[in-house]
């Protein structure tokens, strides 16, 4: 497993972890929901301009000058504007009145949406790198690994399993054992305190990095949109059932257990190159003589020797192994 991660580091450049699947699929339906909403509005206002076309492009020039800033102030500023402008600055007529109303809400909408999709767009680049980047604290992360296959946790009550499958644990079951066991074990046996430990060797790296501020700022956004929303919902029959909660999520907790993940996948597949040839592996090992043995299925399980236990670290020539 050591062999695994000290490989598997290398190749972190090669983890890219994804924007929360989840939240995302949320902010996204959202988005274009609003933005069917606008659309719709818009061509119901379109087929009426024969009918309405001089008092509509009037009203609504005079209610876009009274409003001004507002526009721009979410959606629920330019409802509470609505009623005040269409009988205000427009004629009292009820469909003149219920087209200008239906024109700000359709702008109101497309600004939300618009807002949205801004912050959607700035998400997926951030998630991509910051597996990479926050794993640069080489020593402290090899260090929080090493610690973790060396404690308790990551003892595995039935090793040859994990190397070689089923009994016997001859060749024939090893050639069938999976690719990756072994990772596979350590992952289910440590994987909440990685998450634990991880957490404290990485989280100021991710405090730091963009991908916080991007996702607080998607998520603000998004939030803010909820709950203007809200507001107005009730009053418009093309809103009803918009009403949604807003979003929580500790993105720190969350990119630490994507990154772990990663790095399992990372981990799983060096276990598998070790696994075709680990004579190529056994002189980086803690165990050259005996490594590639115990990964070959040769000799088998019950052939082990007390000779092979006494000499599992002897190094040829005496020099000591530096793995």
């Amino acid at each position: 497993m050591k062999r695994c991660l000290i490989s598997a580091y290398a190749q972190k450049d090669n983890m890219k972890v994804k924007a929360p699947t989840q939240e995302m699929v949320t902010i996204r339906k959202m988005a274009d929901t609003i933005h069917k909403w606008s659309d719709q509005i818009k061509d119901k206002l379109e087929a009426s301009q024969d009918k309405l076309a001089d008092k509509l492009d009037e009203g609504a020039d005079k209610v876009k000058e009274k409003v001004g800033g507002y526009l721009g102030g979410g959606a629920a500023a330019v409802a509470g504007f609505m009623a005040d402008a269409a009988s205000t600055v427009v004629d009292k007529t009820t469909d003149v009145a219920a087209s200008v109303t239906g024109f700000m809400l359709e702008k109101g909408l497309l600004g939300v949406a618009s807002g949205l999709d801004a912050a959607i767009a700035a998400i997926d680049t951030p998630f991509e790198t910051v597996g990479k980047d926050i794993f640069k604290k080489k020593n402290e992360i090899i260090k929080c690994y090493c610690d973790i296959i060396d404690g308790e946790k990551c003892k595995i009550a039935e090793p040859q399993n994990a190397v070689r499958g089923a009994d016997p644990w001859g060749e024939a079951e090893y050639k069938a054992c999976q690719a990756d066991l072994c990772v596979r074990t350590m992952q289910k046996q440590c994987t909440e305190t990685m998450q634990v430990e991880m957490h404290k060797v990485v989280q100021e790296e991710i405090n730091k990095h963009v991908v916080t501020s991007v996702w607080d700022t998607l998520i603000k956004t998004y939030n803010s949109c909820i709950l203007e929303l809200n507001k107005i919902a009730d009053q418009y029959e093309i809103l009803k059932g918009l009403e949604r909660d807003p979003i929580k999520l500790d993105i720190g907790t969350y990119v630490v257990n994507q990154v772990i993940i990663e790095f399992y996948i990372l981990m799983m597949q060096q276990e598998m190159e070790i696994r075709k040839e680990p004579t190529k592996f056994s002189q980086k090992t803690e165990m050259p003589e005996l490594f590639h043995l115990l990964f070959s299925g040769t000799p088998g399980y019950k052939e082990f020797t007390i000779s092979h236990y006494a000499n599992m670290k002897r190094r040829l020539g005496g020099v000591p192994s530096d793995a």
